[in-house]
């Protein structure tokens, strides 16, 4: 907006000067004329002020950092006066891709000549993934609020908004079943992170780039990984239904965010300890991601995928039939799904039959429902704890992660 425009108190103010104008041609006299002069010489005057009062601001955009979802995000900027004259308060507005407002207002207070403040604007995050900041608007007007003018100012600029992340004090993870001895009192070793070289193998996404045997690709024209023996016997595995038949129909406060945010909140609990940790789920492509190392190492890869993923068609009960040729007994999965099938019911038994610790978290579609202004969110009547066809951890939007995910004498504290 190059020129400036009238507010609405400033139409009024225009629509009495115009009237003031009128009856001092109709009746010719001092007073009338010089009220109708005055009146002109504030409107013209407010123009005037405000035509000029964004100029010479200079406006630069700090780094942002990065934060998980449902809190706020901080965007930082830095505001200079670099003109000889006061400036009065003015308005800050920019569209935010990741907050439910989509456009956000923050009042700029009175700058001196030459004066710089630094600004960190504070606003909600509540959808997940990449952003880029480009364009923000500086609006300013005159003292009297007749008019009114805004400044473009591109600013590139990029956030990220990871998976909201819950702190969890305990999970539930099996320590009973070991596997068996080697013969001389030493575990038996399976590939993994640890000291003892264990073999080689092809690379994967997500495998480390210094374990990468260079010799060895170079014979084979492709990459090979170096795989050790892992030095611990613990191995921990979650698996995400990323199905979009189970999705709830709000967009924002769903099953499946609910799923994404206790993915990444076991994943950053899990990095804390030393194991072995993989994930899986379905890209909306029709892909598959899978994520496996040490815990502590492969926590960033698992969030950054978690920020970026979204629904796809694929069931879980594929991912599940697959990832039970890589479990063990001893080993534990988190399985969050979003559907109960008879199949998936079938599966969940065989693993705990063979020694598998399996937490099984199920949010269903129904006990997530939409967001509606005005109206109190509140459970179906068919609500239920626990299912009927098996045990399993059952979430709903008012669910608390910290008490679901809970332990036992015979689990181990995280």
């Amino acid at each position: 907006m190059f020129i400036a425009r009238p507010t609405s108190g400033g139409t009024v103010f225009l629509l009495l000067t115009l009237a003031a104008g009128g009856v001092a041609f109709m009746n010719v006299g001092l007073m009338t004329a010089l009220c109708a002069a005055i009146l002109a010489a504030v409107w013209l005057s407010s123009f005037i002020l405000a035509q000029f009062f964004s100029g010479r601001i200079s406006v630069e955009r700090l780094s942002a950092a990065d934060v998980p979802g449902n809190t706020d995000a901080v965007l930082p900027l830095r505001i200079t006066n670099n003109s000889i004259f006061y400036r009065q308060v003015m308005i800050i507005r920019e569209k935010i891709g990741f907050s439910l407002k989509k456009t956000g207002s923050w009042p700029v207070p009175a700058l001196a000549p030459g004066e710089s403040i630094v600004m960190f604007r504070k606003i909600h995050a509540d959808i997940r993934g990449h952003y880029t900041l480009e364009k923000l608007s500086v609006i300013s007007g005159d003292p009297c609020g007749f008019f009114r003018r805004s400044k473009n100012f591109f600013l590139p600029g990029e956030i990220t908004i990871t998976p909201g992340i819950t702190e969890l004090e305990h999970l539930p993870v099996s320590r009973r079943s070991r596997p068996s001895d080697g013969g001389e009192g030493r575990l038996l070793g399976y590939a993994g992170i640890g000291g003892d070289f264990f073999g080689i193998r092809p690379y994967r996404y997500g495998d480390e780039i210094q374990h990468i045997y260079w010799r060895g690709s170079a014979a084979r024209n492709k990459l090979m990984v170096k795989e050790f023996e892992a030095s611990v016997t613990e191995k921990i595995h979650i698996l995400l239904d990323c199905c979009s038949k189970g999705v709830g129909q709000d967009d924002v406060d769903s099953n499946f965010e609910h799923l994404v945010s206790a993915a990444a909140s076991i994943s950053i609990t899990l990095s804390r300890r030393y194991c072995q940790l993989s994930f899986a789920a379905e890209f909306a492509e029709g892909g598959r991601l899978h994520l496996s190392g040490d815990a502590s190492g492969i926590c960033g890869k698992i969030i950054e995928a978690l920020t970026e993923l979204r629904c796809c068609d694929t069931e879980v009960d594929g991912l599940l039939c697959d990832a039970m040729e890589h479990l063990n007994p001893g080993d534990t999965l988190f399985l969050l799904t979003m559907s109960s099938s008879e199949l998936t019911v079938e599966l969940v038994k065989q693993l705990n039959d063979s020694g598998v610790l399996v937490n099984w978290i199920y949010a269903p579609a129904y006990n997530f429902p939409p967001v509606e202004p005005d109206i109190i969110r509140e459970l179906p009547r068919n609500f239920a704890e626990r299912s009927c066809s098996m045990e399993q951890i059952v979430l709903n939007f008012k669910s608390s992660l910290p008490e679901m995910l809970h332990y036992d004498n015979d689990l181990e504290k995280v």
